[in-house]
């Protein structure tokens, strides 16, 4: 085999994408029932929890490898995505609608970059706890 790393960890990303669920779902069913109007600021701020959801998830994924927090972060989030897109792709298509390309690909953009932003939170904690190399006599 191989001597060349696995940078994506199955585990990781999974433990990492259950995460994003746990927290976006509630979110997004959250909207659904409260339905705000387009013109609503609310949309945003479920917009930014489920971003933060994504986030999360990448940090939990890059934690659990921290020799690959950011491709493990990006993944986490993207798994957890692609999950949430495909309900909602089939949602449509069962109300007659038909799922709309531009916005599944640029949330999915969105996530795998929150993804990689919670990878980087892992690594900031990681740092901080480092120790200064000792001083050479």
């Amino acid at each position: 085999m191989s001597d060349v790393p696995r940078l994506v960890d199955r585990s990781a990303v999974l433990a990492g994408a259950l995460l994003a669920l746990a927290v976006a779902v509630p979110v997004l069913v959250a909207g659904v029932i409260i339905d705000p109007a387009e013109e609503s600021n609310v949309v945003l701020l479920l917009y930014a929890a489920v971003m933060a959801a994504f986030a999360l998830g990448g940090r939990r994924a890059a934690r659990r490898r921290p020799d690959a927090p950011f491709s493990n972060g990006a993944v986490a989030a993207l798994a957890a995505y692609a999950v949430i897109a495909v309900v909602a792709s089939i949602i449509r298509i069962a109300r007659g609608e038909t799922p709309e390309a531009v916005p599944l690909v640029f949330n999915g953009f969105m996530a795998a970059t929150f993804g990689i932003i919670g990878g980087l939170m892992a690594g900031w904690r990681g740092f901080s706890r480092r120790k200064p190399p000792p001083e050479k006599p």
